[in-house]
């Protein structure tokens, strides 16, 4: 009695699946915060489109079970028996189709909010753009009297020993240029932070709210002067002992004065005998009596 239905819900379940593996890949295209507005554009209709997909393909299903459960209910004990077992075997397991609209349902819900986020994404593209067009309308000249070091803003790419020297570069150049709006710093920001420090703020809108958000992001991850500290003491450590070549030599103490430098800096007490039996260890064959000859700045070792 539902062989026609069962029919029908074989190539609707398997439409399902694909418009389920089709979601997902566009789920995972989200374009990032930089993108141009074009390409919002697209990622949203193409998930507009996948939602309709998935929406027409439940409904699909939805029409049929309800017509099998129908037949189930009109059927004498015996054929209702039959029946059910044979909607169990449809409906049921792993891969039945319960599951797949359980995981469609899922799936419409991620859709629509990626909807809301791409949307919202393009009506503040189009704001951004809108106030840029007018303040360059507005003022023509305002850029021009703004003053940075040409080809020499500081870039950053998550490590946390370079982050001092990066900050205090950017600090002046860019974060307290009266002349920059705070888009205009945000998006320096952008171009200066690379690999691994760039992911922590790429989803993030290029808004005046969010620079700031995106600045302590960064500053609490990379400018905790206690983790820099420890993991300076650790390259110091790691750092290869000096072998009798005079290159060796000079590559081992240029390095360990790097770190000592950076490390009396941040108000670390360098007399402290760990640092001491640590480098002696590092300048072997007398050479750490004349290291301690070239660095009486540093105090007594």
């Amino acid at each position: 009695m539902s062989g026609p239905i069962r029919q029908s819900l074989g190539p609707a379940k398997s439409t399902l699946i694909r418009a389920i593996a089709e979601a997902k890949t566009i789920l995972d295209e989200r374009p990032n915060q930089n993108e141009e507005i074009e390409n919002w554009t697209h990622w949203v209709q193409k998930l507009k489109n996948a939602n309709s997909k998935l929406e027409r393909t439940l409904s699909r299903i939805s029409t049929l079970t309800e017509n099998w459960t129908k037949v189930i209910v009109q059927s004498q004990p015996e054929q209702a028996e039959r029946e059910n077992s044979l909607y169990e075997a449809v409906a049921g397991g792993e891969e039945g189709l319960l599951v797949k609209i359980e995981e469609a349902n899922e799936l419409a819900v991620d859709l629509g909010t990626s909807i809301e986020i791409g949307e919202n994404a393009i009506r503040q593209k189009s704001i951004d753009s809108d106030r840029a067009s007018s303040i360059r309308q507005a003022t023509p000249s305002r850029h021009s009297q703004i003053r940075l070091p040409k080809n020499s803003l500081p870039e950053f790419y998550g490590d946390l020993n370079l982050w001092p020297s990066f900050w205090d570069n950017y600090r002046s150049a860019i974060h307290e240029n009266t002349l920059l709006t705070d888009i205009d710093r945000f998006n320096y920001l952008n171009g200066c932070v690379k690999g691994e420090a760039k992911k922590l703020i790429q989803n993030y809108f290029i808004t005046e709210a969010n620079y700031h958000i995106a600045i302590n992001k960064l500053r609490e991850r990379y400018g905790d002067e206690e983790r820099i500290k420890a993991n300076l003491r650790a390259e110091l450590r790691a750092l290869p002992p000096a072998n009798k070549f005079i290159n060796s030599i000079r590559l081992t103490t240029d390095n360990i004065d790097r770190i000592i430098q950076q490390l009396q800096q941040m108000g670390e007490n360098i007399n402290q005998s760990f640092i001491s039996s640590v480098i002696e260890k590092k300048c072997q064959n007398g050479f750490f009596l004349n290291w301690k000859k070239l660095n009486k700045s540093y105090g007594k070792m």
